[in-house]
């Protein structure tokens, strides 16, 4: 089933780090999620990153995981975002 079903299930902030190439889940399908999520008022996040499935080595490694960080120190109560 697609995750379009489950929109309405979500309860937690949801991110959700995207390549900009990815030709096996596009970015124009995520987007469509993300727009359900929005629309039922679901706290989303869309990162969307260079480079396709794989990566684009290891700079964007470190960075999509500093996103994630960023993301969960205040849900999970950490404080803001480091700069």
């Amino acid at each position: 089933a697609s995750p379009r079903t489950y929109a309405a299930d979500f309860d937690a902030p949801l991110l959700i780090s995207q390549p900009a190439t990815d030709s096996r889940t596009p970015l124009r399908q995520v987007q469509v999620f993300v727009d359900d999520l929005l629309a039922k008022d679901k706290k989303v996040d869309l990162r969307v990153l260079a480079g396709g499935h794989a990566g684009s080595g290891k700079t964007q490694t470190i960075e999509m995981v500093e996103s994630w960080l960023d993301f969960a120190r205040p849900i999970v109560g950490l404080g803001e975002a480091e700069d």
